[in-house]
């Protein structure tokens, strides 16, 4: 069995040993996010000096981005991104002790970026959202970025963690282009040898969904982003979803998924008396598609989507790191889902795409008890305007991992 809560429980806290994987330097203390203020104890780092909305004495505040896709968006509390340049930011890091989450609260950061990275060295407790839905960065992996000024490895971003029982070799983590903070931090986990498993995300996600060419059918939906790998050590985040059409007209591909972000869902296509087709999307979190036609071309999700916030955004990445016991209640959640695409503009417009599921690493030295759900959910496709002409398609399912872990 890894090390863990039971081992620590029987040598006590002046005899436990120190953990074989680094979980972050408990700087913010023991920290509980409640409906109407946190309470923080045990911290050398204030915790108001890491947010950007809400407050230690004044509770949450509202989402910044995303609208309806990030959950409990008038109860939010923000951690600050470094490095933020337009729709790109460095990776968060967050440092707790412990860390506790309660019902109809989330927490994630101020606006997109490459990913969360957050340690606790004790227990945490989700009621509530740990969420970067809607909140993964246009962030470009093969192309230097982060304040590192790095192009991620070939291998994605790579963590190797001491895993009892588990026997695979790595010199040091491959967070290169994460931004100098994450890259800091995990430069404290020892090597590897032959003793740990390396958990990574890979440096391609899921592609995007191919152009979708509809001339004369109904109720349809367009094409559905790929979906990332999921459920193993090396995940991926999802692609986004093809626009709808109508009409001889085509309708744009999706935008493929990242290190760092899942990718965007196109435009629809729909021209009377004639033909079109939508330019499709970028890829790794970027703009969503235009639209184009005289019939109500929606646009797609991305950052931002060009169709009103609800549909701003793609899935971004959590790395989580418990040395105790992870709980989710039955209210609770870690997410990191992608956005839904437009309804089409008039009637009958066709719907644009749904942006794609992000990636989630939850690793636990204690016990894991989810009566909650951890996910990274695709966005959908929008609906027409009214006819029953063309949905715009699904973006993707991101990919999730759980795994127990040594700790102290």
């Amino acid at each position: 069995m890894p090390l863990g809560a039971e081992k620590a429980a029987l040598m006590g806290t002046a005899g436990a040993a120190s953990s074989p994987n680094y979980f972050g330097d408990g700087s913010l203390g023991a920290c509980q996010f409640g409906a109407s203020a946190i309470t923080q104890t045990g911290d050398s780092v204030t915790i108001d000096d890491v947010l950007s909305t809400g407050s230690e004495s004044g509770g949450p505040g509202s989402n910044s981005y995303g609208g309806t896709n990030v959950p409990n968006t008038s109860a939010c509390y923000e951690l600050s991104v470094l490095n933020d340049s337009g729709y790109d930011g460095d990776m968060v890091v967050a440092n707790f002790k412990d860390l506790t989450i309660d019902a109809s609260v989330t927490l994630t950061t101020k606006e997109t970026c490459r990913g969360l990275l957050c340690y606790v060295k004790g227990d945490c407790t989700i009621n509530g959202a740990l969420s970067m839905s809607a909140r993964g960065g246009y962030s470009d992996p093969t192309s230097a970025g982060g304040s590192d000024s790095a192009v991620v490895n070939a291998s994605g971003i790579q963590l190797g963690l001491v895993v009892d029982g588990a026997s695979e070799t790595l010199a040091a983590a491959t967070f290169a282009g994460c931004g100098d903070a994450a890259v800091a931090a995990v430069a404290n986990q020892d090597a590897l040898d032959s003793n740990g498993t390396i958990f990574a995300i890979s440096k391609a996600g899921g592609a995007g969904a191919s152009s979708y060419f509809n001339a004369s059918q109904y109720g349809q939906r367009a094409n559905a982003g790929t979906n990332g790998a999921t459920g193993a050590n090396t995940i991926s985040t999802a692609g986004g979803g093809s626009g709808g059409s109508f009409g001889n007209s085509t309708g744009g591909a999706g935008g493929a998924g990242g290190a760092f972000s899942a990718g965007p869902g196109s435009g629809a296509a729909m021209q009377q008396g004639g033909s079109t087709t939508s330019p499709g999307a970028g890829n790794y979190g970027a703009a969503g598609g235009s639209g184009s036609g005289n019939w109500g071309g929606a646009k797609g999700a991305g950052n931002p989507s060009g169709g009103g916030a609800n549909h701003d955004g793609v899935g971004g990445i959590i790395w989580l790191l418990v040395d105790g016991d992870l709980t989710i209640g039955a209210s609770g959640s870690i997410e990191a889902d992608g956005s839904g695409g437009a309804v089409g503009q008039s009637n009958p417009g066709c719907g644009a795409a749904g942006s794609g599921g992000g990636a989630i690493f939850a690793l636990y030295a204690g016990t894991l008890t989810n009566n909650g759900s951890i996910h990274s959910t695709f966005g959908q496709g929008g609906g027409n305007g009214g006819g029953s002409v063309t949905n715009g398609g699904n973006g993707g399912e991101g990919g999730i991992q759980t795994a127990q872990i040594d700790g102290s």
